[in-house]
């Protein structure tokens, strides 16, 4: 299974699981429910505005949505998008908790006396 087959597995799965129709989804999309379809099924690749809006929908990271990097093959410019994508999540994960901790210090240091 390919990158983009992955993606569109998922997207079908958390569509089930939220209780969604692929009307549902479509109209969300703002697009047409053969398009929609085509999307699900694997044959369109789903652009990363289309995840996005589907992550918010869904109420999923955009992470979960890819396969573990460590089963992504490195053989296609997909694949080495979807590297180049859990490369860049990570890094933002890595930087939040940073600011997280950061902001944690600062907060304590405005309630000491």
């Amino acid at each position: 299974m390919n990158v983009n087959q992955y993606v569109s597995e998922k997207v079908r799965q958390f569509r089930v699981e939220k209780g969604l129709n692929r009307v549902d989804v479509a109209d969300y999309l703002h697009m047409s429910i053969s398009a929609y379809g085509k999307l699900e099924s694997g044959s369109t690749a789903i652009d990363t505005k289309r995840i996005y809006l589907l992550s918010q929908l869904f109420n999923k990271t955009f992470k979960e949505f890819f396969p573990p990097l460590k089963d992504i093959k490195e053989d296609s410019a997909l694949n080495d998008v979807s590297l180049g994508i859990h490369k860049l999540l990570e890094s933002k994960d890595k930087l939040i908790g940073h600011l997280e901790t950061e902001v944690e210090f600062l907060r304590k240091q405005i309630s000491a006396p």
